[in-house]
């Protein structure tokens, strides 16, 4: 099933009166209110509401601009208010998604693709005059994200780089990182990037893949959890973006200068680290265990 969320008003910032006649109820104010859901800063949207999509198998889901993404019977494509449009089929189980201006770019393990009304693997571009056989087209991997004008792919445990700005250009002797343990996930702020190992968290940041410094920043979270969000999310609108991984004492949140905190540890202690994904709805995150 896909979300959808429509309409919104507001913020009523003045807040909420109670045990009011409706007579006294300001010209600007709402007295009733239906299906909608009222945010912290006094604006209300639309209740969310749900399409089925009547399928066998459906994964691999993924939010770009209010628009949602995934694979629905081996078909990769785009999930409406209508139903379900596919643009081109895939044998893959599961496929990793980022973000560059808008426009959903995955990859399915063996290549890298765009997806803009149609599908496009990324490749080398014959028609830029390279001369060396060392850049290929950019491989695919596990996961993937955007990073200081390049895709970046993790596949086991090297980091995977595209040229700048040529998304299909990877050059074979220098740009990837090896980082001696697969790689459980990543994720990339203009700053740098945030990469899970097994048994710990690195975050990496440079210019050129090999300049990158590498450091340790957190201990052990959970394969596959992680999430881009901005400030506003903690509370923090002009404070830029954030990673959120998941731990064993909760959500942690890493900044763009590979600084952790730990909000929960407090409250939370020991839990299992099971393989999963964090979503946002709203004001809120979940952690979704795979199964």
């Amino acid at each position: 099933m896909a979300k959808f969320n429509f309409a919104s008003l507001g913020p009523w910032s003045k807040g909420m009166f109670v045990g009011v006649k409706a007579s006294d109820i300001p010209n600007d104010g709402v007295l009733d209110a239906l299906n909608v859901d009222v945010l912290p800063e006094g604006s209300v949207v639309s209740a969310p509401w749900w399409l089925k999509i009547d399928s066998s198998i459906a994964h691999s889901l993924f939010v770009c601009n209010d628009r949602v993404y995934g694979v629905v019977d081996g078909q990769v494509g785009e999930i409406t208010e209508f139903g379900f449009l596919g643009f081109g089929s895939t044998e893959a189980s599961r496929l990793a998604w980022t973000e560059i201006a808008g426009v959903p770019y995955f990859t399915d393990g063996f290549g890298v693709f765009r997806l803009d009304g149609s599908i496009t693997r990324l490749q080398a571009n014959a028609d830029v005059d390279d001369l060396d056989d060392r850049v290929v087209d950019m491989p695919g991997g596990r996961y993937i994200t955007y990073w200081n004008g390049r895709i970046v792919v993790a596949k086991g445990s090297e980091l995977l780089f595209s040229q700048p700005l040529r998304y299909g250009a990877h050059n074979l002797l220098t740009d990837y990182v090896e980082l001696g343990e697969d790689v459980i996930w990543l994720a990339g702020l203009e700053t740098g990037l945030f990469v899970g190992l097994p048994d710990r968290v690195l975050f990496l940041d440079g210019v050129t893949p090999s300049e990158l410094r590498i450091r340790v920043v957190a201990g052990q979270s959970a394969p596959g959890a992680c999430l881009v969000v901005d400030g506003e999310i903690i509370g923090k609108p002009s404070a830029g973006r954030f990673v959120v991984f998941f731990t064993s004492s909760g959500f942690a949140l890493g900044d763009g200068q590979g600084m952790v905190a730990h909000p929960q540890v407090a409250q939370v202690r020991n839990l299992p680290l099971h393989e999963g994904i964090i979503v946002r709805d709203g004001y809120r995150l979940f952690f979704i265990r795979r199964l």
